[in-house]
């Protein structure tokens, strides 16, 4: 037999630390922009960045299974 948990997302849990979803990516774009100014990450490398980051932050604090 199986036991679901359902734990917080993650954005709930940032919250909780006294953040906001809004300003951690914008902080996020600004930090990659940045870097690509300074020629430490390619376009490509700053999307993956940015999409990382907003599935993180999309997701929950326990394990998922991947589909």
């Amino acid at each position: 037999m199986e036991l679901l948990v359902e734990g917080d997302s993650v954005e709930q849990d940032v919250q909780y630390l006294g953040y906001e979803r809004r300003q951690l990516s914008e902080s996020v774009r600004l930090a990659a922009e940045a870097a690509m100014r300074e020629g430490r990450l390619t376009i490509e490398e700053s999307a993956l960045l940015r999409r990382r980051f907003e599935q993180g932050i999309s997701g929950y604090t326990y394990l998922e299974q991947e589909t």
